[in-house]
């Protein structure tokens, strides 16, 4: 019987473990020392995914002060793999700081949920 209180958290599968290794060995091209981490959250994360689910990923950065401006670097990365793989990757880049010190409730549920990628 389960801990009350602790969540189990679903295993990724292969295909999807393969195809974030791949994407986060791009973003550490393009980023060079700037790139931290690819964090997985949400349904993936807890092994809630249906077919059509989305795959949540956090893109931990040394710096990200303009996440718009991150998103446009990466956008043709993104675009490439959701339409090779048939996936919706969506990517929300943070720095490092944020991610540890933010308080609302997205920022906590990414860090409670979060796996590596």
């Amino acid at each position: 019987m389960p801990e009350h209180g602790k969540k189990r958290r679903g295993r990724i599968s292969p295909k999807l473990r393969s195809i974030l290794q791949e994407f986060s060995a791009d973003l550490r091209k393009r980023y060079a020392d700037r790139y931290r981490d690819l964090r997985l959250y949400g349904s993936q994360a807890r092994g809630e995914a249906r077919a059509e689910s989305d795959v949540d990923l956090i893109l931990v950065l040394s710096d990200a002060n303009r996440p718009t401006r991150e998103i446009d670097r990466i956008s043709d990365l993104i675009v490439d793999y959701n339409l090779r793989y048939g996936i919706l990757l969506s990517v929300v880049p943070v720095d490092e700081r944020t991610l540890k010190t933010s308080e609302g409730p997205f920022w906590r549920n990414v860090r409670r949920e979060g796996v590596a990628a």
